[in-house]
């Protein structure tokens, strides 16, 4: 076990704080290798053989996957990597990386394990910036690929995006600055800015039992302070400039990003 926190732990450390801090258009950044191997392919292997039934549908005009419902009867490794990610350790190094001190979210409201088939996507989005509980900022995502035998040609990258402040109802994004390959055993982090537009858009190709795979939980900082910080409570969809003209669509962007209103447009099928 402590060879497989040391490997976590060894790889966190090698992130520089004022290369993370600077990158644009927002702080983020990718690892490769961030978990021991076999560690990995235990947490893989475990995820591949959840039984169809435990899983959520989400299939709506912004999202198309699969999200495992129950985050509190987690298989024994997956039980095991959460735990490293939400360590004081994991915690200490993470507030030094991004110069603010950052809790757990004790609710695992963000606490996720998702897979997709082929054609699935995730459109370019905003986080909500505000915890639906505590209302502390959502301040940093931080995901890992564990995708079984994908490649290149897989697609499904994520996508960072520059645009506009996520406060405007008209948002508009102007920039993709990276595109992240969600190979196996890669660690993506960013900070959730009031532009943190990011997405895996374009639908997945499976032709072979690839998997796109991620594990992936948030961190809170302290209440917001400022006005123009980003105060959503849900997540804001926007297309990119040279997506394909959808009115219909359009129609619903503010209606997903209420979340009073959200449920009739992205109910999950059990």
């Amino acid at each position: 076990m402590n060879n497989i926190i040391n490997t976590f732990t060894d790889k966190l450390l090698t992130i520089d704080p004022l290369t993370y801090n600077t990158n644009a258009p927002y702080p983020h950044c990718a690892v490769e290798n961030i978990l021991d191997e076999s560690f990995a392919k235990l947490c893989q292997t475990e995820i591949l053989n959840i039984p169809n039934s435990f899983w959520d549908r989400y299939d709506n005009p912004f999202e198309q996957k699969y999200t495992l419902r129950h985050k509190n009867d987690l298989p024994h490794n997956c039980q095991k990597l959460f735990d490293i990610l939400t360590s004081q350790e994991t915690l200490n190094i993470l507030s030094n990386i991004v110069g603010e001190k950052i809790f757990n979210d004790e609710s695992k409201n963000w606490w996720g394990i998702h897979t997709y088939k082929d054609g699935d996507y995730l459109d370019i989005h905003s986080d909500a910036g505000n915890h639906p509980i505590t209302k502390q900022k959502k301040h940093i995502t931080l995901g890992i690929y564990l995708s079984s035998n994908w490649k290149e040609q897989n697609g499904g990258h994520l996508e960072i995006w520059d645009g506009d402040t996520v406060l405007k109802d008209n948002a508009a994004l102007f920039k993709c600055y990276n595109r992240i390959l969600p190979s196996f055993n890669k660690m993506i982090m960013f900070t959730n800015t009031i532009n943190a537009w990011h997405g895996n858009p374009d639908p997945v190709v499976i032709k072979n039992n690839e998997k796109r795979v991620f594990l992936t939980l948030s961190y809170i900082s302290e209440k917001h302070t400022d006005e123009m910080q980003n105060n959503r409570e849900k997540a804001f969809f926007v297309p990119r400039p040279n997506d394909p003209v959808n009115i219909e669509k359009d129609k619903l962007r503010l209606l997903r990003a209420d979340p009073n209103k959200c449920a009739n447009v992205y109910v999950a099928n059990k």
